[in-house]
């Protein structure tokens, strides 16, 4: 079940001086044996146990991302941004039910929160769906089917660009869920590059 799932930090060579406080935070709140992936330009990191990943220039979010995931061997990736800090101990438990979750239920994408509201909850998994057509049932942090994102990802696109352009392109797609409770609590310490 753990080679299923890569935990992938994607970030940028131009803010990677949090990638130091990011993992601090992460290792000191993260004990599971999931591989864990930076996504650099080119800068590397010298951190135990974080694969670093190369996507080379700089053009724009998206191919970036492209590039990255392409290198990445797991069938299913939890996307986590380096911007967002951990400040809760995440529940391993947790994460294994949700992969299962996922091969069952064929899930495309899982927000880690109820953000937005799910159009329903299904009381007895904590995981609430996003029907089709749903707005930002696209969230570029959380649980995804590594593929279904590559097929989804357009080049020049922005996370933002990303979130509502690609809610649309999904109308049509079931598989679209979200968490009941928040896998874990985060601050997020970057706004508009400061």
């Amino acid at each position: 079940m753990e080679n299923d799932l890569g935990i992938i930090i994607l970030s940028c060579d131009k803010i990677s001086d949090l990638w130091r406080p990011y993992f601090s935070l992460f290792w000191k709140n993260y004990n599971g044996s999931h591989q864990v992936y930076l996504g650099s330009n080119s800068v590397n990191y010298q951190g135990d146990k974080v694969k670093v990943i190369y996507s080379g220039e700089d053009i724009d979010w998206s191919t970036s991302c492209r590039t990255i995931l392409r290198q990445i061997p797991n069938k299913y990736i939890l996307l986590l941004l380096e911007d967002i800090f951990i400040t809760s101990k995440i529940d391993t438990a947790k994460i294994t039910q949700h992969v299962k979750y996922i091969k069952k239920n064929k899930a495309k994408h899982i927000h880690l929160g109820p953000t937005p509201k799910p159009d329903k909850w299904i009381i007895s998994q904590e995981i609430g769906v996003y029907e089709k057509g749903a707005p930002y049932r696209v969230n570029v942090v959380g649980y995804w089917d590594k593929e279904y994102l590559l097929r989804l990802l357009l080049d020049g696109e922005s996370p933002w660009d990303f979130e509502i352009k690609g809610s649309y392109r999904t109308v049509y797609d079931d598989g679209f869920y979200c968490l009941q409770k928040p896998l874990f609590s985060t601050v997020h310490v970057l706004e508009k590059g400061r």
